[in-house]
């Protein structure tokens, strides 16, 4: 696990270059990155959707079960990806505690 990471540490090989950060992930290879609220969450995925054209989904995680969470804007692709996630994480955290 590599964290917490800086922003740019995270999205530029040139920063952690420039900050001598050795994370073979930096500069995009990471597969996900967790906010610390849900303020933050927000903000960056609402940055990336409208700067960025990105495709995103919405979870949040800790509880019991992975919950979907979306905006009221979202599109279609970003809902059924956000319930395809849920639906992903909870049943691989039941596999690891042994469930079926």
């Amino acid at each position: 696990m590599w964290g917490p990471i800086a922003y740019d540490l995270i999205l530029s090989k040139e920063a952690a270059r420039l900050k001598g950060y050795d994370c073979p992930y930096s500069g995009g290879g990471f597969d996900g990155i967790i906010a610390p609220d849900l303020s933050t969450a927000n903000t960056l995925v609402k940055s990336w959707l409208i700067h960025a054209h990105a495709v995103t989904c919405g979870a949040v995680v800790g509880a019991r079960i992975p919950i979907a969470l979306t905006s009221r804007s979202a599109a279609e692709e970003e809902t059924y990806l956000s319930l395809a996630f849920c639906a992903i994480l909870d049943a691989w955290h039941k596999k690891q505690r042994g469930e079926n």
